[in-house]
């Protein structure tokens, strides 16, 4: 087996006589990989010059698990990740009794309170299977405060660690949407990102811009950003701006069953559709309006993720569609009936479900004038 896996003693989780420890030895491989890891661990993030904390001198370290701290629960903890535990628990369990411990991938990482008080920043899962294997120590990369630090800078600078030191290589688990918006909500409920004297517009961008390092290092994409940033500003504690929901297909059938807006067999049948897909939406409506010749038709749209000026992204979604709608049934006028106009018969492009708390009625749908388009509850 090559000496950068430690082949530890598999037989001390079901024998508690049995113990595994990492050796100077151990530590000397680790310590040779360190500056590879700094380089490339994450995007360089252990490089980095934080306001309020740095590695120590010395990294990595042995430390003894006694010194690792537990939370009032008797666990030890680490406060980004969603939910406590991370959701690769048993994939990572089962990736180290098949390979033993990778000693040229990243260790865990710690936050130095005193010589016998150590914090997780990141490696709970990793210390939770060595506890599983009667491990009595880690080999860990160790944070510390600077001088003049602040407990709320080191507190928003750990929490920030907490996301952005979960890499995507064996044996781990990225962080969610779930673990960026739990970091986003803290930031901003604790103040680290003071939102509460700004605009729901600037607050949007503030949210957005703080979170972006997070969602990269995720892997998430922009539509997830989108969705933490929202989630983030509709829950922070005390924000007296207004509520803007995400929708999508699912949502937005709720919202109908919910709302009491249901198929009458023989006389009312709604279709949802997103709102960025006009042309394949009303195909699907006329399909549908031949398929049930006696039945109205009903389609309702959702705008999605609306962004940073909410109110002005949906009426311009719900205004582009109707335009889109009436260009397919030109096209099918002049395709289809040699320019003749027709009357529609059975189908209606009713409404969207509403979005924004202060502006709608969130139980009732944003309906379409039938002869301009105009919007209204």
């Amino acid at each position: 087996m090559s000496n950068k896996i430690y082949d530890f003693d598999r037989k001390a989780r079901r024998d508690d006589s049995i113990t595994n420890t990492f050796t100077e030895d151990h530590l000397q491989i680790i310590s040779d990989n360190f500056d590879y890891i700094k380089e490339n661990y994450a995007d360089g993030i252990l490089n980095e010059d934080f306001q309020h904390i740095q590695l120590r001198e010395v990294n990595p370290e042995l430390i003894e698990r006694d010194h690792v701290l537990f939370d009032s629960l008797n666990r030890r903890y680490q406060l980004v990740r969603e939910g406590g535990r991370n959701p690769k628990l048993n994939e990572i369990g089962i990736s180290l009794a098949d390979r033993g411990y990778l000693l040229d991938e990243p260790m865990p990482v710690l936050f130095y309170n005193n010589k016998e008080s150590y914090s997780i920043i990141t490696g709970m899962t990793r210390d939770y299977w060595l506890g599983e294997y009667n491990f009595t120590n880690m080999v860990a990369y160790i944070f510390e405060a600077k001088d003049n630090a602040t407990e709320d800078g080191i507190a928003q600078e750990i929490a920030e660690l907490g996301l952005l030191l979960n890499p995507q290589t064996p044996p781990s688990a990225s962080s969610s949407s779930a673990d960026v918006i739990k970091y986003g909500l803290r930031a901003c409920n604790e103040k680290w990102l003071d939102i509460s004297n700004v605009s729901e517009g600037v607050a949007y961008d503030m949210i957005k811009q703080f979170i972006k390092r997070s969602i990269k290092s995720a892997g998430l994409g922009n539509a997830k950003w989108t969705y933490c940033t929202q989630a983030i500003l509709n829950q922070v504690e005390n924000y007296t701006g207004s509520v803007v929901l995400p929708f999508n297909n699912d949502d937005a059938k709720d919202f109908l069953k919910e709302n009491k807006y249901i198929d009458i067999p023989g006389k009312v049948r709604y279709l949802v559709k997103a709102y960025d897909m006009p042309h394949v939406a009303m195909i699907d409506a006329i399909n549908l309006a031949a398929q049930f010749p006696k039945e109205e038709i009903r389609l309702v749209i959702h705008c999605g993720l609306l962004g940073a000026d909410a109110q002005t992204t949906f009426e311009n979604r719900m205004n582009k569609f109707w335009a889109k709608k009436n260009e397919c049934l030109n096209s099918f006028q002049q395709v289809i009936f040699n320019g003749k106009t027709k009357d529609i018969q059975n189908f209606t492009l009713y409404g969207g479900v509403p979005q924004i708390a202060k502006n709608y009625n969130m139980n009732k749908l944003v309906k379409y004038n039938q002869l301009d388009g105009s919007l209204s509850q």
